[in-house]
Formats: C-alpha cells, sequence, structure tokens
C-alpha cells in the first residue's frame, strides 16, 4: 500500500510540475504576445500621428494659397478703386481749375460789357435825335401831316430794322456755332477722359466661365506668377473681380482677346495652369487660330475668285473676320463692297475683276496690327503696295475715305460702294422698319415747317436736304430757317450720329427763244 501511495505521490508530483511548468511557459508567451501587442498599437500610434501632421500641414498649405489668392484679388480691387479715386480727383482738380479761369475771364469781361452797354444807351440817344430830326425833315419836305409821316417813316424802318436783325442773328449763328464746336471738342474730350473705361469696356471685354470659384486662386497663382505669365504671353489683362465662377479678359485688339479666351477654356478644362503649360497652351492656340483664318481666307477668295493672293496677304485678309465697326463684321462688309464694286463697273462698261479686286481690299488695313500707327486706308495701302498690288487697287485703298487724290474713276466705285454697304438698313444694327420710320420722321419735321417746298432725307438718314420756295423766305431767313429745322430734328426724331440739314434756296428764270 505504501508503495502505491509513494508512486500517486510521485505521479501528482509530477503532473503538479508539468502544470506549473506549461502554466509559466503560457504566462511568458502571454506576456511576449502583449508586448508585441503594445509596440503595434506604439507604431500605429505613431503612423495615425504621422498622418495626421501631414494631412495638417497639407491642409494649411492649401488654406494658405486660398489666403494668399483672396488677398491678391482684394488688393487687385483696392488698387483699382484707388486709381479710380485718383483719376477722378484729377478730374476735379481740372475742373476747378476750369471754373477759376472762367470766372477770372468773367470778371475781365464785365468791365467791357458795361462800356458797351454804355455806348449803345448812348447810340440810342442819338438814334432817337436824329429820328426827330428825320420826321421833322419829312414832314416838311412832304408836306404830310405829322401822323401819315410817322406812319411811313415807322414802317420804312420797320423794314430795314427787320433785315438788320436777320443779318444780325446771321452772324450771331455763324458765330455762335465756331463758339459750340470749339466747346463742344473741349467737353468731349473731357468727357472720353473721364468716361473712357466705361465706355469701351463693352467693346473691349471677352467673358471665360470657370467650373469652380476656386480656380480664380490656381489661375492667380503663387504670388501671382500664373496671371503675369498669362498676361505677358496673351498680351492682354485679366480681371479677377467678386463674380461668381467668371473672370474677364480686357484687349482692344479682337484676336489677341480671341487667343487669350480659348486659352483661358483650354488652361481650365486641362487643370494644368503654371507658366510652362500656359506658354505651350497659347502658341497651340495661335497656331490654330492663325491655321483657321488661313483656311477661311483661303476659302472666301476661292469663291470669291481671287485665289491668286499672296499667302501673306491672304493671311492678313482673314483677320477682318476678328475686326467689326458697329457692329458690322468687316469680311462681310469687304465681300459686300466686292460684289456691288462689280455690278457698278457692269453698268459703266468697266473692268469687273478689277472692280471687285478694289472693293475686297478696301478695308484691308483694317486687319493690321493695331499696335501700328496710321489710319487703315494709309495701312492698307502700304500693304497692297508691299505685295505688288495694282496702283489703281492702291490708290482705291488709299482714297476710298478721300485721304489723298483720287486717281482713277474705280476709286470713286469703291467709295461708293463702301457707303451704300455701311448705310444699308441693318447693316449696322438697325432694323428696316426703324430706318424707314426714321427717314419719314425728317421729311416731316422739314415739310411741317413754312416755306418749304420738298424736303429729301439721304444718305440713310444722315443728310436732310430742304429745298425753300424763294419767294417765301429770304437769304438771311435761309439761316435761321436751317438752324430751325436742325433744332426740330434734334427734338421729334431719335437717331445715331448727326444729321447735315442742307437748305437750297435758288431762283430761276426761264425764256424761250423762238
Amino acid at each position: 500500500m505504501a508503495p502505491v501511495l509513494i508512486a500517486a505521490g510521485l505521479v501528482l508530483g509530477v503532473l503538479g510540475a508539468v502544470f506549473l511548468a506549461v502554466t509559466a511557459y503560457r504566462i511568458s508567451r502571454s506576456r511576449l504576445e502583449i508586448e508585441k501587442l503594445v509596440l503595434e498599437a506604439e507604431k500605429e500610434r505613431e503612423s495615425i500621428l504621422r498622418k495626421a501632421r501631414d494631412e495638417a500641414r497639407a491642409a494649411g498649405k492649401n488654406l494658405q494659397q486660398e489666403l494668399d489668392g483672396e488677398h491678391e484679388v482684394a488688393m487687385k480691387a483696392l488698387r483699382r478703386k484707388e486709381s479710380e479715386v485718383e483719376r477722378r480727383a484729377e478730374a476735379n482738380e481740372r475742373q476747378r481749375e476750369r471754373l477759376a479761369e472762367l470766372e477770372k475771364e468773367l470778371a475781365r469781361r464785365v468791365p467791357e460789357v458795361e462800356k458797351r452797354e454804355a455806348r449803345c444807351a448812348e447810340s440810342a440817344r442819338g438814334l432817337e435825335a436824329l429820328l426827330e430830326k428825320a420826321k421833322s425833315e419829312l414832314a416838311r419836305l412832304s408836306g404830310m401831316g405829322a401822323d401819315e409821316a410817322k406812319s411811313l417813316l415807322l414802317e420804312k424802318l420797320q423794314r430795314e430794322a427787320e433785315s438788320e436783325a436777320r443779318s444780325f442773328v446771321a452772324r450771331r449763328l455763324v458765330n455762335a456755332k465756331e463758339e459750340a464746336e470749339r466747346e463742344t471738342r473741349r467737353i468731349l474730350l473731357d468727357s472720353i477722359q473721364r468716361l473712357s473705361h466705361t465706355l469701351t469696356t463693352e467693346a473691349t471685354l471677352a467673358h471665360v466661365q470657370l467650373p469652380r470659384d476656386d480656380l480664380k486662386g490656381k489661375i492667380i497663382g503663387r504670388d501671382g506668377r500664373n496671371i503675369r505669365a498669362f498676361e505677358k504671353e496673351t498680351g492682354v489683362d485679366v480681371i479677377i473681380d467678386e463674380t461668381p465662377e467668371a473672370l474677364q479678359l480686357s484687349c482692344f485688339d479682337s484676336l489677341r482677346r480671341e487667343v487669350a479666351r480659348r486659352s483661358m477654356e483650354a488652361l481650365v478644362k486641362d487643370g494644368r495652369i503654371h507658366p510652362q503649360s500656359i506658354e505651350e497652351t497659347v502658341r497651340r492656340v495661335e497656331q490654330e487660330i492663325q491655321e483657321e483664318t488661313r483656311k477661311l481666307a483661303e476659302q472666301t477668295l476661292l469663291e470669291a475668285g481671287f485665289g491668286d493672293l499672296p499667302a501673306e496677304l491672304q493671311l492678313v485678309f482673314g483677320r477682318l473676320q476678328f475686326r467689326s465697326s458697329y457692329g458690322q463684321n468687316q469680311l462681310q462688309h469687304s465681300l459686300q463692297v466686292m460684289e456691288l464694286c462689280g455690278h457698278i463697273a457692269d453698268e459703266l462698261n468697266l473692268d469687273r475683276r478689277l472692280a471687285r479686286r478694289c472693293g475686297l481690299l478696301h478695308d484691308i488695313g483694317k486687319a493690321a496690327d493695331q499696335g501700328v500707327d496710321g489710319t487703315h486706308p494709309a495701312l492698307g495701302y502700304e500693304l497692297a503696295k508691299k505685295f505688288g498690288e495694282n496702283p489703281v487697287v492702291c490708290n482705291a485703298i488709299a482714297a476710298h475715305h478721300d485721304g489723298v487724290e483720287v486717281t482713277s474713276v474705280y476709286t470713286t466705285i469703291t467709295a461708293i460702294a463702301d457707303a451704300i454697304s455701311a448705310a444699308r438698313p441693318g447693316a449696322r444694327r438697325e432694323n428696316t422698319e426703324k430706318y424707314f420710320e426714321r427717314m419719314s420722321q425728317l421729311e416731316e419735321v422739314a415739310q411741317s415747317f413754312a416755306g418749304v417746298g420738298k424736303a429729301y432725307a439721304m444718305r440713310a438718314g444722315r443728310e436732310l436736304r430742304v429745298a425753300v420756295e424763294a419767294g417765301k423766305v429770304s437769304d438771311e431767313e435761309s439761316v435761321v430757317l436751317a438752324r430751325r429745322i436742325a433744332q426740330a430734328v434734334e427734338e421729334k426724331v431719335s437717331y445715331p450720329g448727326e444729321v447735315r440739314v442742307t437748305l437750297i434756296r435758288e431762283t430761276r428764270f426761264v425764256e424761250f427763244a423762238r
């Protein structure tokens, strides 16, 4: 029994030792796993902290860029406001100086006016004395009664006074017109200086829509480097204001403005906006527009029958597509003038092809670089002469606005066709109904005056010719009547530009020799 107990005790001891060993091993392994988990947790914590720091730095950088862009926009707006305030202050200062000069001039003229008034009063007293003397002498010589002589004398004096008054009014109208023209030029120059920005904005701006408003900061770039690069490459001013999801491109040259518009739209669509991509995009767009212009000019000239123009001159001609005058596209205007010249030449039995060529190229100078000094007839003449055009065509280009001497009948034809194309109804954003309504109004206004025989509205309502009856209207009265008609036109008729009122008075004597 004892050995059995001893054996059992040994077995239990061995089992206990094994259990203790296994337990110790498990505890040790658990500790290692715990330490491993602690290390992994520590690494994960470090990774999370590092990622959070990176995201915070990136968010801060983006926020800083947005703040920089907003600050740049705000500074530009502030600078524009400051410039506008300075311009207004300068204009006010000039106005004050002008008023001071007028006050001095008024003060200087007051004594002269007083002297004139004194002389007039003295002359009036002398005239009254002469009048009394004339009355007495007339009564003595004619044997008339005092009342009869007085009536006859007053009638004569009245006629003389009316004649002198008409002559005086005519002279004063001429002087007033000259003074008004001088003052008008001064006022116009001052007004243009003040309002040039406002008046030219619509004609010199292109609008670009943005898909998102935050792209404005990207377009500006860090420290404004992107917007400066774009303006340098395209030659236009980029205006970024508070208008949501939009910006404006300002330039007087419509071709450059079109290049800038397409380039900006391409950059916004691509999303990569930096100086290098700006330069590449602008160059690509310029080549695309140049190729489009070349193809358009080539096709147009082939259809017109003048495919023999030099390639360089064809490219210049194609640029007329990007030029306009009073809303009239210059390429279409040139084609219209060409056809009109051809029809007129046919009627006069002249060279139809030469006349059409004159009409086609008469405004080629408008396609020249707008940075070059000179009028469009002069620039067109230099271009045509450079490429060896016919001297008749060169003269038609140079003289179709009476700038130089006309040496050919084709120049006169070109000028007539140019005027017809520009003045026809609808050519310059005016419908036919308003055109005829204005013509009728002009004639009705003139015919409402006494003494007017006939009235004709001419040159698309730019001139009103009025024929008066010579027996009812004298030469002195004609001056006053012309001015009254012009004033009535200003008050009653709405028209663009100006209307020239030409009053015609003539007396005809007809006899027949048999």
